[in-house]
């Protein structure tokens, strides 16, 4: 076997690419659950319309920046404001957008939940489902239309798998690590404060609504998730 096709292949094992670890389900009921509500919702959608379900239980970004409207319902949402900032992670607006998530949260959900636990990773579901809400609205604060979909959930659980994979390197290195994530924070709030406020979504809002719960899921990971050392 050539040097190169060695490089390949361990560029391309499990260990590089995912840490050598594998889903455990037995030890993932909760993401499991996530999935399966996912697909039926998505089933449900299909039949009825996909922008039908989409609208009655996505979230609005301009909304949930106003509080005087969290507890009422919005025109065509079956729910109140508050309550679609958990119903949003389910509907999507096709098979193919379901297929990334729901792949994505099996295999590295499959491996968060089974490494902290189920009751640890429920909390930090839920905290993270929120999270991508507001993290949506800061960056496109003007948008109106009901948003729906599993990525801002999957980003925080990559941002935890992240810490994870690269746990060694940051226990070497805590020094360097801290610098890239101050300058990585300062980076993130100083285009806040000077961009222009967008009045319609793009492909580089979507990266920088998706960045703030990945950075959350990464600093969670390293300051309460990881297994102290000593």
């Amino acid at each position: 076997m050539s040097r190169s096709t060695k490089a390949w292949r361990s560029l391309l094992s499990r260990e590089f690419l995912l840490g050598g670890w594998s889903p455990d389900f037995w030890r993932a009921n909760f993401t499991l659950l996530l999935s399966g509500i996912t697909v039926v919702t998505c089933i449900i959608q299909s039949n009825i319309g996909w922008e039908k379900v989409l609208k009655a239980v996505g979230f609005v970004p301009a909304a949930a920046l106003s509080p005087s409207s969290w507890l009422s319902w919005l025109p065509g949402q079956s729910l109140p404001v508050a309550l679609t900032w958990i119903t949003y992670v389910f509907p999507h607006v096709g098979w193919g957008h379901i297929a990334g998530n729901v792949v994505g949260l099996l295999i590295f959900g499959g491996v968060v939940e089974s490494r902290i636990g189920r009751r640890k990773y429920a909390a930090v579901v839920l905290f993270s489902v929120i999270l991508g809400v507001f993290a949506l609205a800061v960056v496109h604060p003007r948008g109106t239309e009901p948003i729906g979909g599993g990525s801002l959930l999957l980003c925080t659980v990559l941002g935890i798998w992240s810490a994870m994979y690269l746990e060694a390197n940051w226990r070497i290195h805590p020094a360097a690590t801290l610098r890239i994530e101050m300058a990585a924070v300062a980076a993130l709030s100083f285009w806040l404060m000077v961009r222009t406020t967008p009045s319609a979504p793009s492909l580089f809002l979507a990266v920088m609504w998706h960045i703030i719960p990945l950075m959350a899921g990464w600093f969670w990971y390293r300051i309460a998730g990881a297994a102290p050392r000593g």
